[in-house]
């Protein structure tokens, strides 16, 4: 189990290991972190039910909840994307890791456009980097739609990249994650 921090102001995620720590004397929660709060039970009972879940950043948990809660009171349809990269490891060792994860974080904005361009609501909160792999939580939109499109839009969106990362999409619906 690892043990981290989440800014819930500026979405930083930040492991235990790696964070400066110094005493605070009082705090204001935003209205989001009142919202994670409130998930509580609701949180506990998604990722309980789903280990497969536990290893991953906490944001996406979150975002998963509130897509879940969704889709079980509502029937609004959702899918998980889980973005890998099958050249990273050579892309690090030949360019280094600043320039592999810069190149991730240029196929996430470049997929952001895309994706903006034809769906409505697409969030910035719907894109979750994680240590090896990305996510986005896509609210509204059907497993079956992204896998239709997913080519077309890795291949646009890896268009301005310099180095082939080779991103491939795993798509989940709900029916798979509730």
């Amino acid at each position: 189990m690892e043990i981290g921090f989440l800014c819930l102001n500026c979405q930083m995620d930040t492991d235990s290991e790696s964070i400066r720590t110094g005493d605070i004397h009082s705090y204001d929660l935003t209205e989001r972190a009142s919202s994670y709060l409130r998930a509580g039970y609701a949180f506990l009972d998604f990722t309980d039910h789903n280990p497969m879940f536990a290893d991953l950043p906490f944001t996406l948990i979150v975002e998963l909840n509130q897509a879940a809660r969704a889709w079980k009171e509502n029937k609004t349809n959702f899918c998980l994307v889980n973005i890998n990269y099958e050249h990273a490891h050579e892309l690090e060792v030949e360019h280094g890791p600043r320039q592999t994860m810069q190149s991730r974080r240029q196929f996430i904005e470049n997929l952001h456009g895309v994706l903006c361009r034809a769906y409505e609501g697409i969030r910035k909160e719907d894109f979750i980097t994680g240590k090896y792999e990305d996510y986005m939580v896509l609210h509204g939109i059907a497993k079956e739609d992204i896998l239709e499109d997913r080519r077309e839009m890795i291949k646009i969106a890896m268009s301005s990249i310099r180095l082939d990362i080779g991103p491939y999409f795993k798509v989940l619906g709900p029916e798979e994650l509730v």
